[in-house]
């Protein structure tokens, strides 16, 4: 079946190369990567960083302006939460009551289309029935996004023409620009979702009343704020007809100023007026505000762009920039005093697009590495370069084919998808491989037969193998694809794109490459192919043309292998080139020329084998025992007695395990938190001294802290934690994404500079030496030189011989010693510590997990006061474990905000016959204030809010003395009512209707899963003896990504097996053999084990622990202690 399809490929050779041809085009059409051809019109696969891994959640947000988070969890949360509980598909919904607002976050099951979920919540918040929730309340569904859409944070800048910063523009003004000229155009772009506003204040006006002025003149609050409700009335008195011409006639009136407002009458007697001025008085004050945006430690306002479900990151990131360079010219400007213009510019802190690029461009890297690499080898060891070039081509087009089937099955392009295809890499060239030399073996070995019979025969002797070989590496991804939740959105697309790689391979490999041969062969087809690709050949009668052509091929190998050591720069480019070049050709042509000397004594190694196949049978059975005691440990088999037992087991702990490793964003989260009781300007305070303190390291770019909440549902941060965006600097100087090279003085010492040539300080604030010394211009410039170094902006070591008296100190190795930096800058007093945290895979474990770490423990129960008791009493027994870091222990406290309650007393209104709802609501309108009405200026919405004056209500004296209307009689509020301080919640979590709260902290020795096992028996043990005891009703459930491990394991054992079975089944149709089945079946398993001594040795430091030009391997090749995984396992 396999040689009809080969033969007909081969007589209609022509429209394959055309189908090829046209396949090849459509896969630069979608290829992420940019095209080489600049003409070509572009449909690219959307493009991001990592899958979006969250859940598949849909969040309901019920503004209730004022009421503390017990209020909004009694009589909105729990009562939505329960209601919502019931829709069809609903997995478990969370609860979150805060200060004015209630957000429930709905998780539906992994199969429920997004936007379904958002029809069926939609429906059954249509149905809500008097009584569920308070009247007026109107329960509305955020973003259509998850938590990973925030990808474009930016602020408001006020700059000159010389892009300086530039004064003229305070809070407010630059927050009102944001709100009703910026948010609306970005919001235009094509896949935006939100564009949610943070920093700064709205304006307000406030009218500000004397309560005794009210009662000198009768008057209520709630009557001052009737009449200020008709500040904007337009009426209409339909047309006239004047002379031919149509006037639509209408009334209008809008206050336009404090004064106007002012002087709005509240009552008239005698024809007198009463103005509102006569009550209080009026001005354009600021709102209350409830988020706070700091830049390296000065005060901001901007924005956070938020991308919609199944948009494309980077395109929507392209469109919002469009649209920003487009918008400068409608931005408001100021002349200043000195003559500058200041005007407001969109500056951007946060972009996606950086880790997006870099993503791509790693992934593009290696993948021209590994093509590159594999070109070596293949000219290296089969010594034909026509052969070489046949294979070679097809690592391309089975990766541009690949593409088309990622564009067909919509998987977009991320570094797990596009780490499928290199992976395939090797599978990809092996089919390519085994067809040329199957073909040509076959005219080698019959020189007379025809050529289309001896590519045909060549091709269909090695088809059914490749199939098979093809068919067992697809069904080995099957448990990936069947993997679910997370796990399974993470993995699931390379699992694709791999699978789609090799069967790309195996198209091409098949029923391209014998085409190719054809047509490339003297005896072929097309006569100018085969005489131009003549000269390639290698198998000459004459052995002096035959040695020839040998020679010309390695001079190619070496010759890329020398190309492929400019490009690498394995040993960093510290190091020059040519220690880098000299490195990679020993490398390469040393591995190379073993597996040569492997392939040409292999009969003779084989030979040996089988005479002594006893001792090589025990070699073969060790490496089983050993592989199985690096993954499990020794005493997870043998038991421990005896000094030799106690060894092993010591060098044979077994391969810990952990659920995902971490993604370098090139940034930080620093996410530290205050006490719930801390005010506005405590938590001000403390953001500017940490965001001036973080710019000041060197290593960081920018600064960028917010605390309390976004205008988002997308973010609900209480007021006390802080969110601080870390964005680092490169480690080299770049220009245009490419690091450049300067001139330097061989052997001169230099005070450590940053690129304008200014010191850089060390840890203890003072300048140090290290030994290199850049040129420079007159005018401090860097000189570019080809043969020079790179400029490293990360600071170097410090040597105790260039810099007396000091120690030594290893300088910026890599990101986490930033981190350590950070952490010592920014600690505080009062302020708790934070994890170690990345925007993306913060946000990724907080749509996992609920809360800020990956470790954490759930703990539940049936009030808010039990499970704070509860966290704390937990959080103490976390702290005397040896394998949890004290330090980091941190408790998600709720409870500890202050409030002042107003508690009227029955009796006494019952005596005067007023009713306390009514009391409390005049109470609350003098005190809180109301919304009046509304003044429009242009785009603004100003809102014109009444209450008593700020001295009458700043505090519990002068509202004890504040009268208050009961009945006929003005009374002071403390003979009607108790005033008093009590501690309550500043936010109540729920689940499943029941408040929890989180306990989380950091391991300091083991992995996510060594942890889950050992945690899971020391709090059996402790509260089996008592040791740890809580409150009544109150319970722990462990939480944090190691769950998704577990659950990915369980999954993954019942799924492998069904895979092995399959895989076994194919083997024995094809080889109709037992034997030969159980073979090959045998090679996997001590493959396996070779797997596990590999993971074994990264974990030892004696492995590879010795320097070349002064670089250490382990760092070279990035050798450390590597956990099991779901990657791993995949």
């Amino acid at each position: 079946m396999q040689e009809k399809w080969i033969a007909f490929g081969i007589r209609y050779r022509y429209a394959v190369v055309a189908l090829v041809a046209l396949a090849f085009v459509a896969g630069l059409v979608f290829s992420p990567f940019e095209s080489p051809i600049g003409s070509l019109p572009r449909d690219p696969l959307s493009v991001d960083a990592i899958p979006d891994i969250g859940e598949n959640q849909q969040i309901v947000v019920t503004r209730w302006e004022g009421r503390s988070p017990a209020e909004v969890e009694q009589y909105v949360t729990w009562p939505l939460s329960n209601l919502l509980t019931g829709v069809k598909s609903v997995k478990s919904v969370r609860g979150l009551s805060m200060f004015g607002d209630s957000f429930i976050y709905v998780i539906f099951e992994e199969d429920v289309p997004f936007y379904e979920s958002r029809t069926r919540l939609l429906e059954k918040l249509a149905t809500i029935g008097s009584g569920v929730i308070p009247a007026g309340l109107k329960p509305s569904l955020g973003p259509d996004a998850t938590g990973l859409g925030q990808i474009f944070w930016y602020s408001l800048q006020a700059l000159d023409e010389q892009g300086r910063p530039a004064p003229g523009w305070d809070a407010v003004e630059l927050r009102t620009i944001q709100e009703y000229h910026v948010k609306p155009m970005l919001t235009s772009v094509s896949g935006v979702s939100e564009v949610s506003s943070i920093g700064g204040t709205l304006p307000e006006y406030a009218v500000e009343l004397d309560p005794e002025r009210l009662r000198i003149h009768g008057v209520t609050v709630e009557q001052v704020a009737a009449a200020l409700a008709s500040l904007n009335v337009d009426v209409s008195g339909r047309n006239l007809e004047i002379n031919g011409v149509e006037y639509i006639v209408q009334g209008r009136f809008q206050a336009a100023s404090a004064d106007e407002i002012a002087a709005v009458p509240v009552r008239a007697e005698d024809g007198t007026s009463l103005p509102v001025s006569a009550l209080g008085r009026v001005s354009l004050a600021s709102r209350e505000r409830r988020g706070i945006l700091n830049i390296d430690g000065r005060d901001a306002v901007g924005g956070i762009i938020v991308a919609a479900h199944g948009a494309d990151p980077l395109a929507t990131i392209n469109g919002v920039k469009a649209k920003i360079r487009e918008m400068r010219s409608f931005l408001p400007e100021k002349k200043l005093a000195d003559g500058r213009v200041s005007r407001v510019t969109i500056v951007p802190f946060y972009d996606r697009t950086t880790l997006i690029q870099e993503t791509i461009g790693t992934l593009n890297t290696a993948l021209r590495d590994e093509i590159l690499v594999t070109s070596i080898v293949i000219l290296f060891l089969i010594i034909n370069i026509r052969g070489s070039v046949i294979i070679s081509l097809i690592l391309p087009a089975g990766v541009l084919f690949t593409f088309i089937f990622m564009k067909i099955l919509r998987v977009d392009a991320n570094i797990l998808s596009l780490g499928g295809i290199a992976i395939a890499i090797g599978t990809m060239v092996d089919t390519g491989i085994i067809v040329f030399d199957s073909v040509n073996r076959r005219i080698r070995e019959h020189p007379d037969e025809d050529l289309e019979s001896s590519v045909i025969t060549g091709t269909g002797q090695v088809a059914g193998a490749i199939l098979t070989s093809v068919m067992t590496t697809m069904v080995a991804f099957l448990p990936v694809l069947f993997l679910s939740s997370s796990e399974g959105k993470l993995f699931r697309p390379l699992a694709i794109t791999k699978t789609a790689a090799i069967f790309s391979a195996f198209l091409l490999s098949v029923y391209v490459v014998p085409v190719v041969i054809y047509m490339a062969y003297p005896r072929g087809g097309v006569a100018w192919l085969a005489r131009a690709l003549s000269f390639l050949r290698t198998r000459r009668a004459s052995a002096a043309v035959a040695l020839g052509f040998r020679i010309v091929a390695y001079t190619l190998a070496v010759a890329l292998v020398i190309a492929f050591g400019r490009i690498w720069m394995p040993l960093g480019l510290g190091v020059s080139t040519l220690h880098n070049v000299l490195f990679t050709t020993v490398l390469i042509l040393g591995m190379l020329a073993f597996y040569k000397a492997f392939h040409l004594n292999y009969e003779r190694i084989l030979r040996l084998a089988l005479s002594f196949r006893l001792p090589f049978a025990v070699i073969t059975l060790s490496i089983l025992a050993m592989g199985f005691f690096a993954w499990r440990g020794y005493r997870s088999v043998l038991p421990v007695s005896g000094e030799l037992t106690r060894r092993l087991d010591a060098n044979f702990p077994g391969i810990q395990s952990e659920f995902m490793p971490q993604l370098d964003e090139g940034s930080f989260l620093f996410m530290p938190s205050l006490m719930p009781h801390a005010s506005i300007g405590e938590v001000d305070r403390v953001l500017r001294a940490q965001g001036r303190a973080i710019s000041g390291i060197p290593e960081v770019d920018t600064a960028a802290g917010k605390a309390g909440r976004a205008d988002s549902a997308l973010d609900p941060a209480p007021l006390s934690m802080i969110e601080t965006i870390i964005t680092l600097r490169p480690e080299y100087l770049e220009s245009d994404g490419k690091i450049e090279r300067y001139a330097v003085d061989p052997g001169e010492t230099d005070l450590f500079r940053d690129p304008a040539g200014n010191p850089v300080p060390d840890p203890e604030g003072k300048p140090y030496i290290v030994s290199r010394k850049y040129r420079r211009t007159s005018q401090g410039n860097l000189i570019p030189d080809p043969d020079g170094r790179p400029f490293r902006i990360w600071r170097l070591p410090r040597d105790p011989a260039l810099n007396p008296g000091r120690p030594a100190w290893p300088g910026i190795v890599r990101s986490v010693d930033i981190w350590d930096q950070i952490t010592q800058k920014a600690a505080m007093p009062q302020v708790t510590s934070a994890p170690i945290l990345q925007p993306i895979s913060a946000r990724t474990v907080m749509l996992q997990t609920g809360m800020r770490s990956r470790l954490g423990i759930k703990v539940y129960g049936s009030s808010s006061h039990a499970v704070e008791a509860a966290a704390l009493r937990l959080a103490e027994f976390l702290k005397t474990l040896d394998y949890i870091r004290a330090e980091s222990v941190n408790v998600d406290r709720a409870e500890g905000k202050p409030q002042l309650t107003i508690e009227p007393r029955i009796d006494v209104l019952a005596s005067y016959g007023v009713n306390p709802g009514r009391f409390l609501d005049e109470v609350s309108m003098a005190i809180g204030g109301m919304t009046a009405s509304t003044v429009n200026v242009g785009k603004e919405r100003i809102p014109v809010t009444v209450r008593f004056a700020r001295e009458f209500r700043d505090n519990p004296e002068a509202l004890g003395g504040l009268l208050v209307a009961v009945g006929s009689r003005e009374v002071p509020l403390r003979e009607v009512a108790g005033i008093e301080y009590v501690s309550g919640p500043a936010m109540i979590r729920s689940e499943g209707g029941f408040p929890v709260s989180y306990v989380t902290f950091e391991n300091s020795r083991y992995s996510e899963g060594r942890i889950l096992t050992l945690l899971e028996d020391d709090l059996a043990r402790a509260r089996q003896s008592g040791k740890l005891t809580l409150p009544e009703g109150a319970g722990l459930e462990l939480a944090g990504t190691f769950l998704d491990q577990r659950r990915a394991e369980k999954r993954l054992r019942l799924i492998i097996p069904l895979s092995l079975m399959i895989i076994l089944l194919i083997l024995y149709f094809q080889f109709r053999d037992r034997a030969v089945v159980l073979i090959v079946l045998s090679g996997v398993v001590v493959a396996g084990a070779g797997g596990f001594i590999l993971l074994w040795l990264f974990g030892q430091g004696w492995f590879l622990d010795f320097s070349v030009y002064g670089r250490n391997m382990r760092e070279v090749f990035q050798i450390h202690p590597v956990n099991l995984s779901v990657a791993v396992w995949v």
